[in-house]
């Protein structure tokens, strides 16, 4: 490996492996290399399974890391023969001067502070990674150093400051990409009125210390345990705390979008034209989902159980709600949006995740739903025989196999859920589905190969199969035996 720097070696750079995740599992490495005098280092003893998360940096002379250049992490790099090219960087340096629009005259006191995202189209938009920064100038100028932060290797994030200052609306300087040039650049703020309110409980009285926060057209937020979550934030986004008496004042805007309140008692979600005729969020009470996991007629435990909207994954509001089984199976989901849902509990195999035996869900404000996860009672069993090839005997993991049973004809039902009820297998290839309704369903099988190439959303798959069935009440007493199935080996 090299480790150059404008087309020179790094000498103080090193490598350090600190984490390996293997079947789900994460476990603890000591792993570390550092650089010659060319700039070459080599890191040994890498397991070839699995993924290993590796960081890299530069150590000052004085031993410790030397912040004036970027860290940088490798999330799935896998040993080779060829080397890697790791080009370190320094941090980016914004500089700026801020103006008003109208007149052209320096804007004097304001708040900086920065944001990164994936790529431009990155699903969870900016990410805001620092507090504001305030800044007194009297010719509008800052210097907003980019640092605290690691990015990827190979480099794909893009960088941007968000500008805030009393009176005028938001802006967001141009994007920024590692390696690039960084050209100093004037920030014209336009003049707005703040959104000024009062947050309500559902009797009309004002409810101190509820967090409000506006979100433009176009961007999302992210709510968890009813709470905002503050990691996934353009650079631009403003939050408050709403006063002892319920009021709040946020930045203009000047672009339609949401206004969002929460708290503990409640939430409110308003679009910005019914917030401007009524300048007052009115909370709706939390509903609570809670309920059994049952595998067969058991209870089972440490299942997690989750929420998901069946909006588009493209909906402004994402909720994040989860909850792991205890022993006796059950599970509490708290600070629930009296909305539709799907719920189900998740399956995992070595790569994926699904929600199994999912239905629809309509919790209603300020009242618990309880439910059953696991209500059908009928199932279907069998044995899959990995034994067709080498690769399938000695990849074979029942950790790794993915059984899915499709419910024929209710993917998209749109009251249903989706249909899907995952199997499991035992080491000797023993499967079975559990808790299935009356019906057809499509099968399919799937061992994953664990060291094979995975790059995205692709996953390397040893061996497969598919096969159709069909229940009915007569398999009711000693369910359906589906035989042995054969797994076919890719390729």
């Amino acid at each position: 490996m090299r480790m150059p720097w404008e087309g020179g070696p790094l000498p103080g750079g090193y490598v350090n492996a600190e984490e390996w995740l293997f079947e789900q599992q994460q476990f603890a490495l000591s792993l570390r290399a550092f650089a010659d005098a060319g700039g070459n280092f080599t890191l040994n003893n890498v397991p070839r399974e699995g993924r290993v998360s590796i960081d890299f940096a530069v150590r000052s002379e004085n031993g410790r890391r030397d912040r004036s250049y970027l860290g940088m992490s490798a999330r799935e790099l896998s040993p080779r023969d060829e080397p890697y090219t790791v080009v370190m960087f320094r941090p980016i340096q914004f500089r700026g001067t801020v103006v008003d629009d109208e007149t052209g005259a320096p804007v004097r006191e304001f708040t900086v502070k920065n944001g990164w995202r994936s790529r431009p189209e990155d699903p969870m938009g900016w990410i805001s990674m620092s507090s504001p920064t305030r800044v007194d100038s009297a010719e509008g100028e800052f210097i907003k150093m980019l640092d605290g932060v690691q990015i990827d290797y190979p480099p794909t994030h893009e960088f941007a400051v968000g500008i805030m200052a009393e009176g005028y609306i938001p802006a967001t300087s141009p994007v920024v990409r590692i390696g690039q040039p960084v050209e100093p650049f004037v920030l014209r703020l336009r003049k707005g009125a703040p959104i000024q309110g009062t947050v309500l409980d559902a009797a009309g009285a004002p409810v101190a210390g509820a967090r409000v926060a506006w979100k433009a057209q176009g961007e999302r937020c992210y709510i968890e345990h009813g709470v905002l979550d503050g990691r996934f934030a353009e650079p631009s986004d403003y939050e408050v705390t709403a006063s002892p008496e319920g009021q709040f004042t946020l930045p203009p805007s000047d672009t339609p979008g949401l206004l969002l309140a929460m708290h503990g008692t409640g939430y409110a979600i308003v679009p910005s034209a019914d917030f401007a005729a009524a300048a007052t969020l009115t909370l709706k009470p939390w509903a609570k989902v809670t309920g059994v996991v049952y595998e067969g007629d058991v209870p089972a435990a440490s299942r997690i159980v989750s929420l998901v909207s069946p909006e588009p994954e493209n909906a402004p509001v994402q909720w994040n709600i989860q909850d792991s089984t205890d022993a006796n199976g059950r599970f509490e989901l708290d600070f629930v949006p009296a909305q539709p849902f799907d719920l189900g509990k998740f399956v995992t195999s070595r790569y994926r995740a699904d929600l199994s035996h999912v239905q629809r869900v309509a919790p209603q404000a300020g009242e618990t739903l309880e439910v059953r996860i696991g209500t059908a009672s009928l199932h279907a069993f069998g044995r899959i025989d990995f034994t067709g090839s080498v690769a399938l005997n000695t990849g074979w993991d029942p950790k790794h196999v993915r059984l899915a049973a499709q419910s024929a004809g209710v993917a998209a039902s749109a009251e249903g859920g989706k249909g899907l009820f995952m199997g499991s297998a035992a080491e000797d290839g023993a499967f079975q589905f559990d808790n299935l309704e009356a019906g057809d369903y499509e099968v399919s099988i799937e061992l994953e190969d664990v060291a094979g190439p995975r790059k995205g959303d692709f996953v390397p798959i040893l061996g497969s199969a598919a096969f159709e069935f069909s229940l009915d009440a007569s398999h009711a007493a000693e369910g359906l035996d589906l035989g042995t199935i054969a797994l076919i080996p890719a390729g």
